[in-house]
């Protein structure tokens, strides 16, 4: 819930500014992409840690926030991947 309430804060404060650009980074910071499909195995080794993580959380909201966290991250990638000119790999990853 907090959240989604920092969310909707930070985008009526963005949102009052039209002149200036916002990219997922400053609306999600400190959260970044990390490894990408781009690397191979090594993010394959993160997608195993990740589902192995998300195994060993129990209750319905624990596993909720840890799936929209994720969710978070694969548009952080997605967006890495397309603005290094991947984009079969960025649609891949969504």
């Amino acid at each position: 819930m907090k959240k989604v309430l920092l969310l909707a804060l930070l985008v009526l404060v963005v949102g009052a500014s039209p002149a200036k650009a916002v990219d997922s980074y400053e609306l999600f910071w400190p959260m970044v992409a990390g490894k990408t499909e781009a690397d191979g195995f090594v993010y394959k080794l993160k997608i195993l840690k990740e589902n192995l993580r998300g195994s060993l959380i129990f209750g319905v909201t624990p596993k909720a926030n840890y799936k929209v966290f994720l969710g978070t991250k694969r548009l952080l990638e997605a967006e890495k991947l397309l603005e290094e000119g991947k984009r079969p790999l960025s649609s891949v990853t969504l």
